[in-house]
């Protein structure tokens, strides 16, 4: 599952306006991206510009099942209701609704389906298949978390009651300040390689 988050504001009504957009995949690979939209009406307008280019770009990516998030309720309701009253609007959700009926699932703050889809799928059996296999797939996926962040928090667990005895040892065949220095450099190494291992990438556009 691809999440996007995405947000746009402007300066005034009318004024300056831009948008972010934060994609992250199932691997831990991010995305981060910057846009200038310039003089826009509003910030519900740089939300809805924001909105179709998040989806420009996750299309661009080839990302087939997405999990679009945004704290725009404007932005939300007109996707889950596929209409927006504002003519303004209308033209950025035309767009926005082009590209998310290419995607193979499509979720709203993580709750809603695309309608579309789902009565596509639902008169379609192989489709229909198709969904309920992806569905289970998530399912495993919420699985592995759950098992990760026990296993983790079990891991911490052991590792802080077995500190006491562990430093108790230590401290018998080397001095204190010798011991923290020792404990300092192989955290920071550990972190070097940590943060190495998930650098972060940044696209502007």
């Amino acid at each position: 599952m691809i999440e996007v988050s995405f947000d746009g504001a402007a300066l005034s009504n009318p004024g300056l306006a831009g948008g972010g957009i934060y994609i992250k995949d199932g691997k831990g690979h991010e995305m981060r991206c910057a846009l200038p939209f310039g003089i826009l009406s509003s910030n519900h307008e740089a939300e809805f510009a924001a909105c179709v280019a998040a989806l420009r770009i996750a299309l661009e990516n080839n990302y087939r099942t997405v999990s679009f998030r945004t704290d725009s309720q404007l932005v939300n309701q007109a996707l889950e209701k596929r209409y927006v009253k504002n003519s303004l609007y209308a033209a950025y959700l035309k767009d926005a609704l082009h590209y998310i009926d290419q995607f193979d699932l499509f979720f709203a703050n993580g709750f809603r389906i695309n309608k579309i889809k789902m009565r596509m799928l639902s008169q379609d059996q192989p489709l229909n298949n198709k969904m309920k296999n992806k569905d289970r797939g998530l399912q495993l996926m919420n699985r592995k978390r759950v098992l990760i962040a026990d296993s983790a928090l079990l891991g911490i667990t052991f590792v802080w009651g077995t500190t006491f005895i562990v430093v108790q040892n230590i401290l018998d065949k080397l001095t204190p300040l010798t011991f923290n220095a020792w404990r300092f450099l192989i955290a920071a190494l550990f972190l070097l390689f940590w943060q190495y291992m998930r650098r972060k990438k940044v696209r502007i556009y």
